[in-house]
């Protein structure tokens, strides 16, 4: 379908396909899939929107770090969807390299993950950075400048209860900046690339046009999101087309996460195929 922006996708897809699963994830401890209908995707990214826009963060840049998680998805969609430019980062990156692509994005607030807890809190005691805000996607509470994601989101549901539509009604400019994405830099300090709505839908439509993705599809989410064949191909594409998303436990759970889940749909790199073949797993892929 035509589409002319990430946040008319999201509406649109999570309004016609309100009750079906958009993601499958498994809580810390837990052995079973629970889902995460579309409906609960759109009400969680507004209610994160409306907040993050409260918190003054309107036309700003909010970095992301963490693994791929459903978390990690509505702040993302959050941000690019009418509060300002998000930034996904590698996770893997050495301390010092994260505090420098901070500085070089001039990003106002971080959403991280509790893997990262040490990282960024190292980050805020040791560097100049002018970051406003800290959102932990664990953290319980919130202390000073140390927010709690789940707070926020408590927070922009009452906003919105009260008549709140900021987010709701804001406007996307598809030429404007909306994503920084730094490349590995493997060959020299990395390359901060900008891209706008209009770059990232152009990619989301011409994949559709070659590849038939459809609703009943189930995707595995292996590779990183901060990378943009994954976070195009593996976490928006599924979006456009209503399909559902299962979150990779890690490498060593490729294979029983595909049954579980009934996968059909595997991004992956050369050399993750190859181990599959050489370890004769007899799947399909599309």
């Amino acid at each position: 379908r035509h589409i002319v922006n990430l946040k008319e996708m999201l509406e649109t897809s999570c309004k016609m396909y309100g009750e079906k699963a958009a993601y499958l994830t498994k809580e810390f401890g837990t052995k079973e899939y629970k889902e995460v209908k579309y409906k609960t995707l759109l009400e969680d990214v507004n209610k994160l929107g409306t907040a993050l826009i409260n918190r003054g963060l309107k036309g700003k840049k909010i970095a992301i770090i963490g693994e791929n998680r459903y978390s990690w998805a509505c702040s993302y969609l959050a941000t690019i969807c009418g509060t300002g430019v998000v930034v996904p980062l590698d996770r893997m990156l050495p301390k010092q390299e994260i505090a420098r692509c901070l500085e070089r994005a001039h990003v106002s607030a971080i959403i991280y993950s509790d893997k990262l807890k040490d990282v960024v809190e190292e980050i805020a005691k040791e560097s100049n950075l002018n970051i406003e805000m800290y959102i932990g996607m664990d953290r319980k509470e919130s202390e000073g400048n140390f927010v709690s994601y789940t707070e926020l989101l408590e927070e922009g549901e009452k906003l919105l209860q009260q008549g709140n539509k900021e987010f709701l009604e804001a406007k996307i400019n598809i030429e404007e900046l909306a994503e920084i994405l730094f490349t590995s830099g493997t060959t020299s300090k990395s390359k901060a690339v900008m891209l706008s709505q209009k770059n990232i839908i152009f990619n989301i439509r011409h994949q559709n046009m070659m590849i038939d993705i459809k609703a009943e599809d189930t995707f595995l989410s292996f590779l990183p999101f901060h990378h943009v064949y994954e976070c195009v191909c593996g976490f928006l594409t599924p979006i456009y087309n209503a399909s559902t998303v299962a979150y990779c436990e890690g490498i060593r759970y490729i294979q029983e996460n595909m049954r579980e889940a009934h996968v059909s749909v595997f991004l992956a790199v050369p050399l993750v195929f190859e181990k599959m073949y050489k370890n004769t797993i007899n799947f399909f892929f599309i």
